[in-house]
């Protein structure tokens, strides 16, 4: 696998035609990449991508995957002493 990270994303809604697209730029390469989507599509790409704190393309499977995130614990409730 060899992964880039997406560095700029937008979406587009073309009114005249109903399409919908995805712009996205990855690290190292010139340019952007129009991506036709379908309404389904187009709805959770922008709910994956809105969702995500970074997003890499794996170039040999060309798909997305948003970068792991690392959960916290939740602090520990101190209890009170016996007295």
């Amino acid at each position: 696998m060899t992964w880039k990270k997406v560095t700029c994303y937008s979406f587009e809604f073309s009114t005249a035609d109903k399409g919908f697209w995805l712009h996205y730029s990855l690290e190292g390469d010139p340019g952007t990449v129009r991506l036709p989507l379908d309404a389904q599509e187009f709805s959770a790409a922008a709910r994956m991508f809105d969702s995500a704190t970074s997003i890499g393309f794996d170039t040999r499977r060309q798909c997305f995957s948003t970068e792991p995130r690392l959960l916290r614990r939740p602090a520990l409730i101190p209890q009170p002493r016996a007295v």
